[in-house]
């Protein structure tokens, strides 16, 4: 019995970081977009709850509930993510990923017009 807890702890232990470096290298690609470190931690934080309340995702995310509350509101503003409430409860819910690549694409063309090499 002794050894399988081992075992379980080591596995664990394994998950655990191969997790964090694949949640790390997410956010490392989200601030080539012009995402900082907290707001992207708090949009991967909600893509991988789904739907959930401001400290929870402020608790996997890591970040202090105020400032997600903060982040939450800029991310529903880019239509990044969404909002809704429930018997008073505010939940958020991530928008599709996809939307992050057009908002992009609609920048730089934006950017192109203004012409300023011309």
């Amino acid at each position: 019995m002794q050894q399988y807890n081992i075992v379980g702890r080591l596995r664990q232990y394994y998950i655990t970081k191969v997790w964090h470096a694949f949640f790390m290298t997410l956010v490392n690609e989200l601030k080539e977009y012009g995402f900082d470190d907290k707001k992207a931690r708090v949009y991967l934080a909600i893509l991988e709850l789904g739907q959930a309340k401001v400290h929870e995702i402020a608790y996997k995310a890591g970040v202090a509930r105020p400032t997600a509350y903060d982040i939450l509101e800029k991310l529903t503003f880019d239509g990044l993510a969404g909002a809704y409430e429930k018997r008073g409860i505010r939940y958020y819910i991530a928008n599709d990923p996809e939307k992050i690549k057009r908002n992009l694409q609609e920048k730089q063309k934006n950017f192109e017009k203004l012409n300023f090499f011309e």
